[in-house]
């Protein structure tokens, strides 16, 4: 298997190692948003966003999220 270059961002990139392989690659096409967890606001956004429907700690969330004096960050 060859090196996979150091790509966008100074990360590795599975486009790059993807386009290495020998053999078929296989996708499915979906509905839905799209996370960028490579960086922490968007691994935030998800988590965020993940709990809020989430049944089990939604409410509980949601309460503490409004419940955030903004004005103090």
């Amino acid at each position: 298997m060859e090196t996979i270059p150091v790509g966008a961002g100074n990360e590795l990139q599975l486009t790059d190692a993807i386009a290495q392989l020998d053999e078929d690659v296989f996708a499915l096409a979906y509905e839905g948003k799209r996370y960028g967890i490579g960086n922490r606001f968007g691994y935030l956004q998800a988590m965020i966003e993940y709990g809020l429907r989430n049944e089990e700690v939604g409410e509980s969330l949601t309460k503490y999220l409004k419940s955030l004096d903004l004005d103090k960050f």
